[in-house]
């Protein structure tokens, strides 16, 4: 954006930030590759209620579906596995 890079005199924003935040992605649309990384506790959080989260605790990975609905899990392939590994 280039109101933000013209404008960081005013806002106290330097450059490289000013560049940090025109690179970040859209509020709607657009897409990433790599990892989004979370520390524990942080939920990530679906819905306008917040009805899904899915964060870790420190101990366990959990998700949480906290809205009025099912939680609906479906494939088009052959199966749906739940596997514990060692």
């Amino acid at each position: 954006n280039t109101a933000i890079a013209a404008n960081t005199a005013k806002t106290g924003i330097t450059s490289g930030q000013a560049s940090a935040i025109t690179a970040a992605l859209p509020k709607a649309g657009g897409s990433m590759s790599g990892n989004l990384e979370l520390n524990d506790n942080v939920k990530a959080a679906f819905g306008q209620s917040g009805d899904l989260e899915i964060f870790h605790d420190g101990t366990n990975s959990n998700i949480k579906d906290i809205g009025t609905g099912a939680l609906v899990v479906q494939s088009n392939g052959s199966a749906i596995v739940l596997e514990k590994t060692n």
